[in-house]
């Protein structure tokens, strides 16, 4: 599911000073980690992200905010939501479904996750990246 055309697209600018700074970033990240975390640049904006402090909750998953039209959970909490592509298809992410005490319990996916993610390839990243939280049906 990984697209590489993606690791190009939908990246906040950086000054060649913060391009810098960026890249040592990943290094440090990717020594922390274990992993090599520049990969996440083919489904996140790593650079907004660094830019806007890298804030990560307990399990390391960044904000909603910087998730690429063809992240598993891009949602309409990105700032790409409603973003024209190249050819001006408007890119409309998912939503998340929350009970009524306020807790996440679902993931409805839009058009575009349903472009880039079949049904049973969501299930099986919400089963191991968002232990708890059911694929809801798409909306027509």
């Amino acid at each position: 599911m990984d697209d590489e055309a993606f690791k190009g697209r939908y990246n906040t600018e950086l000054s060649s000073e913060e391009e810098s700074q960026y890249q040592d970033w990943i290094k440090t990240e990717t020594a922390k980690r274990k992993r090599d975390v520049s990969k996440d640049e083919i489904d996140y904006d790593m650079r907004g992200d660094w830019k806007a402090g890298a804030s990560r909750d307990a399990r390391g998953h960044g904000a909603d905010t910087f998730k690429k039209p063809n992240h598993p959970t891009f949602s309409e909490n990105s700032q790409y939501h409603n973003v024209p592509d190249e050819e001006g298809n408007v890119q409309v992410g998912g939503k998340w479904v929350q009970d009524k005490k306020g807790r996440y319990v679902g993931f409805q996916p839009s058009e575009t996750n349903a472009r880039h993610w079949p049904d049973w390839a969501l299930q099986q990243y919400l089963s191991k990246a968002e232990p708890g939280i059911k694929l809801q049906k798409r909306k027509p």
